[in-house]
């Protein structure tokens, strides 16, 4: 059983839905950690096996396209949608995601002056210039074809988009609704399902097909549509069966063509599924430290690339390359990355996600209707 959707300034959380993020977070966090240099570079023996492993979890990133679609779906499937509420959801959404992704961006531009010269030039890149800026600022980095900032800044690009692709769908459910003369909250959720299919079966069987086409949201759309219909399928016993037949289109696309990105979204629509079914969503796991690490998973997104750069450029100075110094320095960027991510949490991620509920809260517009964003994401599209 879910709860619906708060409608205070209080944001709705499920320790299921944290324990899948903090998960997910550390596999990419640990990924970017053993894939680039200069630590990938410098052999531990004893631990082949597992950093060979770590090197190919670049498909832990699904998971939080199917847990994006989910916790959207939570927050705002059951708002009404006019113009002004998708102004503020648009304002809001920028706030929630962008203030935090901005302090990164400093952070990262500091964090590649300290490391040019001791760290590979294709993990700091080149001095950035005011355009690329410009361009992250603005989320179209890639595409204006901008080389990436650090990391993971991609993510936070297309969860812009698939937000404004899903309030689109509401709004028009609404006004579709409105038109009929109707105030029946199945008719108003019938239209967003009905074109959140209609866009998610050409994204599955040809858009996601295109690597090309990876810096838009339609790549995505049906990753991050499953979660929508999971919460939907939860809520509504009727829909259960048109959740059950997603479940299948998805299957139908990975027979298709086999891809990795497609399977590991489909398993954690099924856990997702079966955790709610089951009524876990709500109760397990109960230990603080992954509700911790689900919550600060963003915050761990944002700011891991930038702590690891850091942390190889004190490994490179030192030259600290034998097998034992390098598993060291692996495990340091971890601990420091977690250390840098509860700070940034508490003095920005925090603050901003408060003051994005604020914005343009009144009365009954104090209700939430942004959703937390989907947490650390890898930061390219197949590394």
């Amino acid at each position: 059983m879910l709860r619906r959707a708060d409608t205070t300034s209080v944001p709705v959380r499920f320790p299921l839905v944290d324990a899948m993020r903090a998960a997910a977070a550390t596999l990419i966090a640990w990924h970017h950690f053993v894939v680039y240099a200069p630590l990938s570079c410098w052999e531990v023996p004893a631990l082949v096996p597992l950093l060979d492993m770590l090197s190919g979890f670049q498909w832990a990133a699904q998971v939080f396209f199917v847990l994006g679609g989910f916790v959207m779906a939570n927050s705002m499937s059951r708002l009404t949608w006019d113009h002004r509420q998708v102004g503020v959801f648009v304002v809001r959404r920028y706030c929630r995601l962008g203030l935090p992704y901005l302090a990164a961006i400093g952070l990262a531009l500091w964090a590649s002056n300290v490391g040019r010269g001791w760290v590979n030039e294709n993990v700091v890149g080149p001095p950035a210039s005011f355009g690329q800026i410009l361009a992250h600022v603005v989320f179209l980095q890639d595409i204006l074809g901008y080389e990436s900032l650090s990391a993971g800044f991609w993510f936070v690009c297309i969860d812009f988009q698939l937000g404004l692709i899903y309030v689109a769908m509401l709004f028009l459910g609404g006004a579709l609704a409105r038109l009929s003369g109707s105030a029946d909250a199945d008719r108003s959720t019938s239209a967003p399902i009905a074109l959140g299919w209609a866009l998610a079966l050409p994204a599955m069987f040809y858009f996601n097909l295109n690597e090309d086409l990876d810096m838009w949201a339609i790549y995505f759309f049906g990753q991050f549509f499953l979660g929508v219909m999971v919460y939907h399928g939860l809520k509504n016993s009727g829909l259960k069966v048109l959740l059950g037949l997603y479940f299948l289109m998805m299957a139908a696309a990975l027979a298709y063509d086999w891809r990795w990105r497609l399977a590991a979204s489909l398993l954690t629509g099924l856990a997702l599924f079966g955790g709610g079914t089951l009524g876990l969503m709500d109760r397990w796991p109960t230990s603080r430290v992954v509700a911790y690490l689900g919550r600060t998973s963003y915050s761990l997104f944002l700011v891991h690339f930038p702590v690891f750069v850091v942390v190889s450029t004190l490994w490179a100075h030192f030259d600290w390359s034998s097998p034992w110094p390098t598993a060291m320095g692996l495990l340091a960027a971890y601990v420091a990355s977690l250390i840098v991510a509860d700070v940034f949490y508490r003095a920005i991620e925090a603050p901003t996600a408060r003051l994005a509920r604020k914005l343009f809260a009144s009365g009954k517009d104090a209700r939430r209707q942004d959703a937390a964003p989907n947490g650390a994401l890898i930061g390219g599209r197949n590394n």
